[in-house]
Parts: C-alpha cells; sequence; structure tokens
C-alpha cells in the first residue's frame, strides 16, 4: 500500500461499529460505541469513558426511518448516522482525508437502507462502498473461502441467516436472508438453528458446511453441530474486508493470491461509491455481489469488455467473467498460466500542455496500465488495481476514467474483437444495458469500438475500445447520468495521448 493511501473499513454491528483504518503501513483496529447525545442543544457523539448516559444508537432500529429521537430531541436520522461514522472513523485515525470507505452492511439491507448509509458516509471519503457481511465473512478464512457457506448475522432484537455461493470467476451471490429471533429472546437458538439447517440443504453436495456466526458474543449457538463454525466478531469482518484490498491487520501489505474457484478481486478499489449497488438488487432477499459484470465488475470493466476471453492470453483467473463465451470468428485460444501482475500505474514525467501561446500552461502527468500508457491532469488521481486504473478527479467522486487492458493471442484484429463484442452483445437480447454499439469510431484518428454502458437508473460508462500490437485497451468514462459531457475533454486527453509499448 502506498504511503499516501488512506484506507477504511467498518463493519456495523449492534451498537458498535468495528473500524479498521490503514495509512500507508500503520493500521489502526477500534470497536467504537454508536452513541449520541444532546447538549446544550448540539447533537454530539461522545466515545469511550465520555459515553456516559449517551443514547446508544441502533443502525438497525433507525435506518427505515427519516428522524430519530436522540433524548427528547428529534434529528434527522442521516444526521445521527454521519455523525457517528465520523465519530468512529476519527477514533480510528482515519478522519479527513481518506480516499476509500468501505462499509459491510447486514445482508437483508436493500437498496434503500444502502442509499441511506451512503448519503451519511459520503461526506467522509472520496469513495464510498457498500459490502455484504455475509459475504466478508466467506471471505475472512482468506483462500480457505468455500464454494458455499452460511452466515448468521446476530444483534439482539433480529438475526439474520442467508446462504453465500462463490462461483468459478470469484462471483458471489447472497440469497436467503431468512429472519431470525434476537439473542435477547429466549428462543433464540432454536430459531437460528432451524434457519441454518434450512440453509444448509440448498447446499449443492453433501459435505459438511462451513457456517459463519458474526457477532455471535455469548450466544450458545450450534453446539454439536456436525458442520464447520466459525465465530466471528466485528473485527474479523474488516480484516477480511482489508485482506481483500491488500492490506494485512498488522500492517503488512499482502501479495494479492488469487486462488482458483474462491477469491474475488479486492473490493475497496473497484468501483464508485454511487456505483457500489449498481446490480439487479433490490429489497429482496437474492443478491448478487462481488466481481458481477458489467455492475460490480468495477467502474466498470462492463461484461463485454471481459468477454473477449478467447483472445486472452495467461490473464488471471477473474477477469474471464464468463467462460463458456464462443468466438464467431476464430477458435477459442487455450490460455497457458498467468500473466504477471498488472504494472503498477506511476508518474514517470510531468509534461506542460499549451494549446496555444496565450493559452494557460497545463501540467499533465504520464501513468501506464500494463503496456498501455496516457497523460492525465497533474491534478487528477492515478489509482492502481489489479486489472485497471483508475483517474479520478479532484472535484467531485462521481466522475472517473477507467483504463484496462487485456493481452491477445498474437495476431488478432480489430475486426476479431469487434465481431466477438457484437456477438455476445447479441446473445443478450434485450436484457442488455448496453446502447449505441458502434463499430468504428474515429477517436483522435484512431479506431475505436464504442459503446454506452447503463449499469443502473443513475449512473453511465461511454467505452472506446482500442487494439493495437496484440493488446485490447479499453478506456471507460463514468458519470452520472446527464453530466457525460463533464468527462468529454478529459477522455478525449486520454485517448489521444494513449500509446502501447511493444512485446
Amino acid at each position: 500500500m502506498r504511503r499516501d493511501r488512506t484506507y477504511a473499513a467498518v463493519h456495523l454491528g449492534d451498537g458498535v461499529m468495528s473500524v479498521l483504518s490503514a495509512r500507508g503501513e500503520d493500521v489502526v483496529e477500534i470497536r467504537h460505541s454508536t452513541a449520541a447525545v444532546m447538549r446544550d442543544g448540539t447533537l454530539s457523539f461522545p466515545s469511550g469513558s465520555d459515553v456516559g448516559e449517551a443514547h446508544v444508537v441502533h443502525l438497525s432500529r433507525t435506518i427505515d426511518d427519516v428522524d430519530t429521537i436522540i433524548g427528547s430531541t428529534v434529528v434527522s436520522t442521516i444526521d445521527v448516522l454521519a455523525g457517528t461514522l465520523a465519530a468512529a472513523l476519527a477514533a480510528a485515525g482515519a478522519a479527513g482525508d481518506l480516499e476509500v470507505l468501505e462499509l459491510a452492511c447486514p445482508a437483508s439491507w436493500g437498496r434503500h437502507r444502502r442509499r441511506v448509509l451512503r448519503t451519511a458516509a459520503q461526506p467522509h471519503a472520496r469513495e464510498v462502498l457498500m459490502v455484504d457481511t455475509a459475504v466478508a465473512a466467506v471471505h475472512s478464512v482468506g483462500e480457505r473461502a468455500p464454494e458455499f457457506g452460511v452466515v448468521v448475522e446476530m444483534s439482539r432484537l433480529e438475526s439474520v441467516v442467508s446462504t453465500v455461493r462463490i462461483d468459478r470467476d470469484g462471483r458471489a451471490t447472497t440469497a436467503g436472508a431468512w429472519a431470525a429471533v434476537g439473542t435477547a429472546d429466549g428462543t433464540a437458538s432454536t430459531s437460528i438453528e432451524d434457519r441454518v439447517t434450512a440453509a444448509t440443504a440448498t447446499r449443492p453436495g453433501r459435505d459438511a458446511v462451513r457456517v459463519f456466526v458474526v457477532d455471535a458474543g455469548e450466544a450458545d449457538l450450534l453446539v454439536g453441530s456436525s458442520h464447520v463454525i466459525h465465530r466471528l466478531d466485528g473485527v474479523d469482518i474488516v480484516r477480511a474486508m482489508a485482506g481483500r484490498a491488500g492490506i494485512a491487520h498488522g500492517g503488512v501489505v499482502l501479495d494479492e493470491v488469487v486462488a482458483e474457484h474462491v477469491s474475488d478481486p479486492p473490493l475497496p478499489v473497484r468501483s464508485a461509491a454511487w456505483l457500489a449497488e449498481a446490480t439487479t438488487e433490490n429489497d429482496d432477499t437474492a443478491r448478487r455481489s462481488g466481481a458481477v459484470p458489467a455492475a460490480l465488475g468495477g467502474v466498470a470493466v462492463v461484461a463485454l469488455v471481459g468477454l473477449v476471453v478467447f483472445f486472452m492470453r495467461d490473464a488471471p483467473a477473474f477477469t474471464s467473467s464468463v467462460a463458456s463465451v464462443t468466438s464467431v470468428a476464430a477458435k477459442p485460444v487455450t490460455t497457458v498460466g498467468r500473466a504477471p501482475p498488472t504494472a503498477v500505474p506511476s508518474t514517470v514525467s510531468t509534461t506542460e500542455v499549451s494549446a496555444s501561446p496565450s493559452a494557460p500552461v497545463v501540467e499533465t502527468n504520464s501513468v501506464a496500465q500494463g503496456r498501455a500508457r496516457v497523460e492525465v491532469l497533474s491534478t487528477w488521481t492515478a489509482r492502481e488495481e489489479p486489472d485497471r486504473l483508475v483517474l479520478v478527479p479532484p472535484d467531485l467522486p462521481d466522475r472517473r476514467i477507467v483504463v484496462t487492458t487485456i493481452e491477445l493471442t498474437p495476431g488478432a484484429t480489430f475486426d476479431d474483437v469487434a465481431d466477438d463484442l457484437f456477438a455476445e452483445a447479441a446473445s443478450r437480447g434485450d436484457a442488455s444495458s448496453i446502447e449505441d454499439l458502434t463499430r468504428a469510431t474515429d477517436v483522435g484518428g484512431r479506431v475505436a469500438l464504442s459503446y454506452v454502458e447503463s449499469p443502473d437508473e443513475e449512473s453511465v460508462v461511454v467505452w472506446r475500445i482500442f487494439v493495437e500490437d496484440d493488446l485490447q485497451i479499453a478506456v471507460g468514462c463514468q458519470s452520472k447520468k446527464g453530466e457525460e459531457e463533464l468527462l468529454v475533454a478529459h477522455c478525449e486527453r486520454v485517448a489521444a495521448t494513449l500509446t502501447v509499448e511493444p512485446t
């Protein structure tokens, strides 16, 4: 992790937040009581011994209400959530300049609750990501994460039992979210065990199931069970989230290891705050999370980009979103091993650009993703990810440019890639979120494939795909709908300055 990178993971527990913050190699873990109090007419958020008679805010009980009563005062729920989160981050030393904030939410939370929480969290970080606690729980065992697991999320008033399936491409699907009584009820153990039994019956085989019990406390659950039980608390959850970002809880940077069939690419650096829910998710219980093509596959290496798999050479497993794609123009090519890790984007030079003698000088930085190199304004932030480069402007966190590269089979042509993309788009039919797919678009003198992806009702990504020297380069310009023009000049600069190092 770079020394200038700041990251925090937060698990929303029952009256407590567990926080892991990382700044460079310094990592801090805390448990923070979600307390609020009115003092002299001012909403305050005490911590530690200062909590005293403060009102403990149970997020699961207030998230659905517009207002929350603190003492005898009615205040906005979003203000309470924002203040509580700010206090927890400050206690962990993560206040002020946080780059990425990742929040673990109960599996039962739907779109409305996540939007409320995101609204409260956005002032605290440039990028806010939402993750299912259930998915993080299954990944708490790292490379040993099972293909099927059952997760029990405990709280005093209500518990939730859900299943998590991880497919061969590393995508996690959460389903179920069966409600059970909370630990304050004397029948909690029976209620939860009944639902765990029902959940395990849906497993694909007959092997023992791993059951992850989150915030179990002193609850006497699943005693004598034939399943493998993992008892976790909020700290285990934030450690799992940070681990997937390449951060060890001891402060050591982890080398990314992609374990076959079980590992997702790191979450905290893959998508925009306002795109974290760009899935088919609704308030029903079945929900897909993890590396989902188009919607969750990043700021969005949309599915079509990831689906040119028949040309991919030595690519990591998670870059192929559908292994069964066939080409109309060429036969599938067998991959051999894995590609070396993508080169870390680095600023190698600063260039002063002026359109005319009287125009102001514009400083740009040269950054790289694999063999592709582009220029971006020096005020922008370039952030590396396992399989893409994310360029973020200094003003708003809901606009960015994404650059991805895929090594192609030697001799692959632009037409080969175009044929495969068109075939995949056609196979989706009316279910496709792709629009304006154009085979040849002039982009600064280069020929590019182009299309527009609308992963959800709020966002849009304009894609340009280039093929040069056996390399596919995709440049995606991502913004809220109606704000596409704000990125046009920046996207044109990136495309115009694109160079590819020869093999």
